[in-house]
């Protein structure tokens, strides 16, 4: 994902570089050929219009730069709902009650021999997906998660016995890790300007997803359905998920895509491929906010893995899909906070990091103390409320540079 930014920004640059050349030149041939005795129409060439003339080329203008605004705001759509759809999971708050009394494993079976394997194998699909996102291409990588996530819903629903489902949790680990490269996709699609804004809202509509499934979940199991319905409607927003990405995914934008790092290591060789990424590392925001992402995920890890767990402990009856949506809603304004607050406050990282880590760490600590179901949400919700700020806010300001 750096290594694409880096990537993106020399494209970018180089691009710029040569516009400002070409911008140069024909300034210079105009000068050479206009005559010397018009300056007033170099300062002001809408003087020269007429009023109305004049009020046309400020209203074409106008008009389009709100058509670039909605072209942007149509690519942000396109680019987020994918991630709403295959997130809106009804039967996400219900997993380990499905599990425990559904396919009749035990709390040790599910917390030694179910979970764990999502961690492990999230681990090991990581460089895979990174690497092929880079030699094979960025979408059919992301086809390859959306596929992934058609695999868990088969095994969820129709595997039985322990094996099948720590297979489950190996396939939905291969979808997630994807997830890195379907965020990252921002910065091919997007132009650079909108990039920081794709990312936050890709996330926060990722998190959407979620409260809008819970919601349903909730609101299902409380009209009487059985839990087991709730991964037959999960399966159809999966499916209406990978629709969406073959019908209205967009296209990398042209001009945008430097060498890829595949490329590097056929021409220079994996040395000069360390190199290159050597270089990335250089810059000393990118070691900060990498050094954060190894403690924080494994917070992060053991947050999303075992609330389940600890809520089922707590009230094995209580109200999951009103209490995941209430997690994922802290998620979504988290992840939306860095979009819109001010240069300055982004640029304080040292303070926000050490902040966002104690507070999250203080959270944990009372969740452990918890008594009451609303009591863990709660400390479970702004824990994920940090997260998600700090993990769109790591990204936007690796970005800027």
């Amino acid at each position: 994902f750096l290594y694409l930014i880096e990537r993106r920004r020399g494209a970018l640059e180089r691009r710029m570089d040569g516009e400002a050349v070409g911008a140069h030149e024909t300034e210079v041939a105009n000068l050479i050929s206009a005559p010397a005795t018009e300056p007033a129409a170099e300062k002001a060439p809408t003087q020269a219009l007429g009023g109305d003339e004049a009020q046309g080329v400020l209203k074409g203008e106008a008009e389009t730069t709100v058509t670039l605004a909605r072209r942007e705001w149509r690519l942000l759509l396109s680019l987020s709902i994918v991630g709403f759809l295959v997130n809106c999971q009804p039967s996400e708050p219900y997993l380990a009650k499905y599990l425990l009394e559904g396919k009749n494993l035990s709390t040790a079976e599910v917390e030694a021999d179910v979970w764990p394997y999502y961690t492990y194998a999230y681990f090991a699909w990581l460089l895979p997906v990174g690497l092929g996102a880079d030699a094979v291409g960025y979408r059919p990588v992301i086809l390859f998660g959306l596929l992934s996530r058609q695999a868990t819903r088969v095994l969820l629903l129709y595997a039985e016995g322990l094996w099948p489902m720590s297979l489950m949790q190996v396939s939905y680990a291969s979808a997630t890790a994807v997830d890195t490269v379907y965020f990252a996709y921002a910065f091919l699609a997007a132009p650079e300007p909108a990039a920081p804004l794709a990312v936050s809202v890709m996330y926060a509509m990722h998190s959407l997803g979620n409260v809008c499934g819970s919601l349903l979940g909730q609101w299902l199991v409380a009209s009487g359905h059985p839990v087991r319905l709730l991964f037959y409607y999960s399966w159809a927003f999966s499916s209406a998920g990978l629709a969406c990405f073959v019908a209205f995914f967009p296209l990398p934008q042209g001009g945008g895509l430097p060498e890829s790092l595949w490329s590097i290591v056929r021409r220079e060789g994996v040395r000069g491929a360390a190199a290159c990424v050597s270089e990335m590392y250089s810059m000393r925001i990118v070691r900060v906010w990498g050094l954060w992402w190894v403690f924080a995920y494994a917070a992060y890890s053991v947050v999303t893995n075992y609330y389940e767990n600890e809520f089922y402990d707590i009230d094995p009856e209580g109200a999951f899909g009103l209490s995941e949506s209430a997690m994922e809603a802290a998620r979504m304004a988290g992840c939306l906070i860095p979009a819109v607050a001010p240069v300055a406050f982004r640029r304080q990282t040292f303070p926000l990091i050490i902040a966002t880590s104690l507070l999250t760490a203080a959270l944990l600590f009372m969740s452990t103390r918890a008594r009451s179901l609303s009591f863990a949400v709660a400390c479970n919700a702004l824990v994920l409320g940090l997260f998600g700020f700090t993990q769109a806010l790591s990204e936007i300001c690796i970005s800027r540079g």
